[in-house]
């Protein structure tokens, strides 16, 4: 896999272009610069222009950079800060959650918020799927009546986080991908060819969503992708994943 990766990054240190290579972790990319540092010198390479190594979120943090008079990107903490400014109000308004709002419990709601973001989930779709299959049991059943109060308040809160986040001017990265994705963007010059050495959400935690593929297809500027997978992540399902996300796509083997 580190010999592919390596076959594909020296066509394009040769013509400098912009390549990025999308790792599982930090950990992975120290791992996998040493491996292509040691093929360079293994193969007499003189010197050797290393591609980016990025994790999803370096990635997303290096389109940011890259885009011409871009809004700033909001951290992490101040994500957190804004949704549990949001879930106050939506208790404070009469929306009130069927349990406390402590402090690790705004961080997991965060990841939710994310999570239907990332699959392609608007809050009305989540709103109009949850309510409707609680509503009609609510009545009589408390497990169903507690849940429903938990889906309108959640829906409240993440509203709320929404219009926060809109009014700080800033982005977080749904923002920030639809920004890239709308009809006026300028092409991104960050990248010129991306090479993806992880699996989809289906496969690994730490893999990319459908929606990063379709950023990927969509980035303007981006004139090549490549997916490296061993076999066995292929046996796994991946395979047929893969062809159904980038329609297509030619094999090597």
């Amino acid at each position: 896999m580190r010999a592919a990766i390596a076959r594909l990054t020296a066509v394009d240190a040769l013509a400098a272009r912009r390549v990025a290579v999308l790792v599982p972790s930090r950990g992975a990319a120290d791992e996998l610069r040493r491996s292509l540092e040691n093929i360079a010198l293994a193969e007499g390479v003189g010197a050797l222009l290393l591609p980016d190594l990025v994790t999803r979120a370096d990635f997303y943090r290096t389109l940011h950079a890259a885009l011409p008079l871009a809004p700033a990107l909001l951290s992490e903490p101040e994500r957190e800060v804004l949704l549990r400014r949001a879930a106050r109000e939506a208790a404070a308004a009469g929306t009130e959650p069927p349990f406390r709002l402590r402090p690790g419990l705004i961080v997991q709601m965060l990841d939710f918020y994310d999570e239907l973001r990332r699959r392609e989930q608007t809050l009305d779709d989540f709103d109009r799927l949850a309510t409707g299959r609680l509503a009609a049991s609510a009545d009589i059943d408390r497990g169903a009546e507690r849940l429903l109060r938990q889906t309108e308040f959640l829906c409240a809160a993440f509203r709320g986080f929404e219009v926060l986040c809109e009014a700080t001017g800033a982005v977080d990265e749904h923002g920030l991908r639809s920004l890239l994705l709308s009809a006026d963007a300028p092409p991104q010059r960050a990248y010129e060819h991306v090479i993806v050495t992880v699996a989809d959400q289906a496969a690994d935690q730490r893999g990319l969503y459908a929606i990063d593929f379709d950023l990927l297809t969509r980035l303007g500027g981006v004139a090549r992708i490549d997916i490296v997978a061993t076999e066995n992540r292929l046996a796994s399902g991946f395979h047929e994943r893969i062809h159904n996300l980038l329609p297509g796509i030619e094999e090597e083997r």
